[in-house]
């Protein structure tokens, strides 16, 4: 009975509460200490701080002292067999005198962790957090870590802020592999060898043993590349993507916008989530692909963040509706689509009959694909924009932002509403001087 009674509250330890409570109870007993163990450990973070870890609410396990948690791990040998998934951050120890303590005593918790399922080496979702490159980790650590990601039980894998990550690495992965995450930042990330080692475009790799079912790679497409363009010989042989259900890609150049053709194409009959998002920036503000039709596909996504300067005028870009329409115009077979645009205009004043959106001919075709009879399947629409306002002449206040976004709220709705679907629109409109206060 009490066993059912923890088993419960394990469900539900993402609440502070409840997981407090099963620390308690493990001073109870040593019969009641092992089954709260047991649901305790299941997580371990290693190398987080407490503030850190609440704002990504996550309550498991944490520690900052790597011998404490060998010590744990050696006094009770039992208890690594609880422990499923290990989410580090070397951030955290990095340019700290803890660096060399780190470094010595991970391979031998990976070691001693025989039933790992889940091995994070990430900075989590802290946007300053510090990368930490692969060549700082000694060759040791290295060595552990490509042991860890080839054993059997492995079924996820997270790389977040980790540059030079040797995709090697990741083709030697286990073939129970199902969810890989790899990550790097807008900052930190280039598609040149400083950040992306052993990519040899002229090459294929061997065929990688795994048959993932979810991929996030953001930012880094092009460590994957030798494996996206690998062509399959037969349907029987299938592909690393061919069993995709969700993907979440970003996409930084037209170098890397080039490899989500193919890698849609391995994936299109499986396919049912896909999320991409688009950096525009002043070197790149045209992304070429040959968006195909995903059958399956039921949700979708597609985000654009432009870093350009401020567009000269009230409008948007006309690069910004175009990818949009060119991403969205095939899938017929989402009932779920959502479109979110970060951009920064010149604020100047228009007259009560001109329109942001006007004769923006992306916009038009987009408003017109979704009414035609092929999107049946279309049940909710989402639009969420966000507009920075760059100063000219006029002063931008509080209620210059406000009569924008009802301009625009009113453009959209008069654009895509439509009698038997969900339209959701969420429109913000900021002066630059709103956004950053102090750059007065």
């Amino acid at each position: 009975m009490l066993d059912a009674i923890f088993d419960h509250l394990a469900f539900t330890k993402k609440d502070i509460s409840i997981y407090r409570t099963l620390l308690r109870c493990s001073l109870v007993s040593r019969q009641v200490s092992k089954r709260c163990r047991m649901h305790l450990f299941q997580e371990v973070n290693l190398g987080w701080s407490k503030e850190a870890l609440t704002a990504q609410e996550s309550q498991s396990i944490t520690t900052g002292t790597v011998p404490g948690f060998v010590g744990i791990l050696l006094d009770d040998p039992p208890l690594s067999e609880q422990v499923h998934c290990l989410r580090v951050n070397p951030g955290f120890y990095l340019n700290t005198d803890h660096w060399s303590e780190f470094c010595d005593n991970l391979p031998i918790i990976l070691e001693r962790l025989t039933s790992l399922r889940s091995f994070a080496l990430t900075h989590g979702s802290d946007p300053d957090a510090l990368s930490v490159s692969w060549n700082f980790i000694p060759i040791a650590a290295q060595a552990a870590i490509r042991r860890c990601c080839t054993r059997s039980t492995i079924r996820s894998l997270e790389f977040r802020g980790c540059v030079n990550l040797p995709p090697s690495l990741i083709y030697s992965c286990s073939p129970s592999l199902t969810t890989l995450y790899l990550s790097l930042s807008r900052d930190a990330s280039t598609t040149g060898p400083e950040q992306i080692s052993d990519v040899d475009s002229t090459s294929i790799s061997p065929r990688p043993p795994w048959s993932l079912r979810r991929l996030v790679c953001q930012n880094v497409l092009p460590l994957l590349r030798s494996v996206i363009i690998r062509p399959v010989i037969s349907d029987e042989e299938g592909g690393p993507f061919s069993s995709l259900r969700h993907v979440n890609v970003a996409v930084l150049t037209n170098h890397d916008a080039s490899l989500v053709a193919p890698l849609l194409l391995q994936s299109m009959q499986s396919l049912q989530s896909l999320e991409v998002s688009f950096t525009l920036s002043t070197d790149e503000t045209t992304f070429t692909t040959n968006w195909v039709h995903l059958p399956s596909l039921q949700r979708f996504h597609v985000s654009i963040y432009c870093v350009c300067d401020a567009h000269p005028t009230l409008h948007y870009p006309p690069e910004i509706s175009n990818l949009i329409y060119q991403a969205v115009h095939n899938q017929i077979s989402v009932g779920n689509l959502s479109i979110h645009v970060t951009c920064q205009m010149a604020y100047v004043p228009l007259s009560d009959g001109d329109a942001i959106f006007k004769d923006d001919e992306g916009w038009i075709l987009l408003s017109e694909r979704l009414k035609d009879t092929s999107f049946l399947q279309l049940s909710t629409l989402r639009l969420s924009m966000s507009i920075v306002l760059a100063q000219q002449d006029e002063e931008i206040t509080r209620g210059v932002c406000e009569d924008v976004e009802g301009r625009v709220r009113n453009e959209l709705l008069e654009r895509f509403e439509q009698p038997g679907r969900s339209l959701e629109l969420a429109i913000m409109a900021q002066s630059f001087v709103e956004l950053v206060p102090d750059s007065e």
